[in-house]
């Protein structure tokens, strides 16, 4: 076995050990374990969530991010980046206010639509890049394209 650490100043701040097998076991500062097997496996991921209160772009960094309306005093509107496939991310409705989810200038749904929007809570979309400008979607609730 083989383990690494990372400290800032005194503080250990994360740590990575890795077993005979080839399974690789990630721990961060505040406990939280990744596991990785031997076989590429995940286990222990947390989605990153993102509240936005104010319409925006999303950020192709945050791709596997949870996007909510939690805390929106009003209509929020979200555009996707610039596909890059593979890339993906789930947006809920989960306030009153209603969700709007566009693509890029460049991109499109699957479908041929540029746009989606939800006016019932509880509704969810997962959407992922599946060519450099179509994003593939799944959902639940009550949505309407355009």
């Amino acid at each position: 076995a083989f383990t690494q650490m990372w400290y800032l100043g005194t503080n250990l701040t994360y740590r990575q050990d890795i077993q005979q097998d080839g399974t690789i076991i990630c721990t961060n500062k505040d406990g939280r374990v990744h596991r990785i097997t031997a076989g590429g496996a995940q286990f222990g991921l947390y989605k990153h969530v993102v509240k936005p209160t104010a319409n925006s772009t999303i950020n192709s960094g945050t791709s596997g991010a949870h996007y909510s309306n939690a805390v929106a005093g009003a209509a929020l509107t979200l555009t996707l980046p610039k596909a890059v496939e593979g890339m993906t991310f789930t947006v809920s409705q989960d306030t009153t206010q209603v969700v709007t989810l566009k693509t890029n200038a460049a991109d499109v749904f699957v479908g041929l639509t540029t746009t989606m929007l939800s006016g019932a809570v509880g509704s969810t979309v997962t959407v992922t890049a599946i060519t450099p400008t179509i994003w593939s979607f799944s959902r639940t609730g009550t949505w309407t394209d355009s």
